[in-house]
């Protein structure tokens, strides 16, 4: 009887062993496949912000180009001011291609080079305001991020127009966020 007893004991230690052994296995598989898939959703989040940025640059460019173009006749200067300025820019973008995330005051710098192209095509009728809270100067953001909004706000909000329009870009924190818009 003392004997079984014993033995009952040790399999009932063996056995909860066991699972717990399971329990473990099943814990780290659980861990690894959770890690598998933010891994993947990254991944994912990386490759739509390259394709946006590849699907805007062209035509962005597309459009600077054009206008270089129409003021050689009218305005060798204005034209040559805005070579330098696509030259600056595509040489900010191109040394930030590599990088998915930038300080928003590198962001911020991109977007003023962008928008001084913009002022040379519009003139007056393109006003772009700043409005941005310096502690939220030195957040990460996606590099990109603001330019695309930008030009679809001057694309429809001002070119369509002879009046002159009003682009805001704000930078706010609220609580542990930061908060861009561009209206």
């Amino acid at each position: 009887v003392e004997y079984l007893t014993q033995l009952d004991w040790i399999l009932m230690t063996y056995l909860f062993l066991i699972g717990i052994a399971h329990a473990l296995e099943y814990r780290h598989e659980s861990e690894r496949r959770a890690l598998d898939g933010a891994k993947l959703e990254t991944r994912l989040i990386e490759a739509q912000l390259q394709s946006l940025q590849r699907q805007l640059q062209p035509h962005f460019l597309f459009n600077t180009l054009n206008a270089i173009s129409g003021l050689m006749h009218t305005d060798v200067e204005a034209a040559d001011q805005m070579m330098e300025r696509l030259g600056g820019l595509l040489r900010m973008a191109l040394d930030s291609s590599h990088v998915q995330e930038v300080p928003l005051d590198e962001e911020l710098e991109m977007l003023q080079r962008y928008v001084d192209i913009e002022q040379v095509r519009f003139g007056p009728r393109l006003k772009v305001a700043m409005d941005v809270d310096p502690e939220t100067l030195g957040a990460l953001v996606p590099n990109f991020l603001l330019q695309p909004l930008v030009e679809n706000a001057v694309r429809h909000g001002i070119a369509p127009h002879t009046r002159e329009g009003r682009i805001v870009v704000r930078a706010r924190r609220a609580g542990e966020r930061l908060e861009l818009s561009v209206t």
